[in-house]
């Protein structure tokens, strides 16, 4: 079984350090980080609604991060690429899937023997998605969630 962790990251730090000089000072910036967080869940979980929805962010910010460091594989990369071949765009998968391949990364790392797998299947729908499910699976196994509805994809 493959458990070693991938990782899914979109957006960035949203608030600078809070320095603590009290507990009321810090108590008020509390809560107003809190919220803050909160109204960026609902962002990302509006933006992230549907599979083709997140499929064109991904390739999206996959293609922006490309230009900006070409020879750079990453797992935005990657995600794309996952998110392409679910809703049936295989050529954009398969570009995605070959960016991390062509890169100038580690051919052992975790990142590049994903990539070199999913790759292959590409072009098969149908097995892309059965591979994708089956890692979702086991990566929430690993982090101890609840089990995973593979209909879902």
């Amino acid at each position: 079984m493959d458990v070693a962790p991938i990782s899914f990251d979109f957006g960035g730090r949203l608030e600078g350090f809070e320095e603590y000089l009290s507990d009321e000072q810090f108590a008020v910036a509390v809560a107003r980080l809190a919220d803050r967080a909160a109204d960026e869940a609902r962002r990302l979980a509006a933006m992230f609604s549907s599979l083709p929805d997140t499929a064109e962010i991904l390739l999206e910010q996959a293609r922006t991060e490309a230009r900006q460091a070409p020879t750079h594989p990453s797992w935005m990369l990657y995600n794309a690429g996952v998110a392409a071949g679910l809703v049936g765009r295989n050529d954009e998968a398969a570009e995605m899937f070959g960016r991390v391949l062509n890169g100038s990364g580690d051919q052992t790392s975790m990142l590049h023997l994903k990539a070199e797998r999913m790759s292959n299947l590409a072009s098969d729908a149908a097995t892309l998605r059965q591979a994708a499910a089956s890692t979702i699976a086991q990566q929430r196994e690993t982090l101890r969630l609840s089990p995973w509805d593979a209909s879902q994809l």
